[in-house]
């Protein structure tokens, strides 16, 4: 379990290009989403979604959420 979650790797990013590269990389990395600065979150959202994102976060407190969620702190 723990060196499952040592060896995880998270791409972070605000375009549904970013979610592609996280899908696409030989690394496996978890995509998270954000849609801090949009003005239409609800359509970021659902384009993120779209193109691979594992998890979306609305503002900062919410990416904290997931990581210690995940158990990462």
């Amino acid at each position: 379990d723990m060196a499952e979650r040592v060896g995880r790797g998270y791409y972070i990013g605000d375009m549904p290009d970013d979610m592609v590269v996280a899908k696409r990389s030989q690394y496996g990395y978890v995509g998270v989403g954000v849609t801090f600065s949009a003005k239409n979150k609800k359509d970021l959202k659902a384009a993120l979604f779209k193109a691979g994102a594992d998890h979306i976060a609305d503002d900062a407190e919410a990416l904290m959420g997931l990581f210690e969620n995940e158990n990462l702190f």
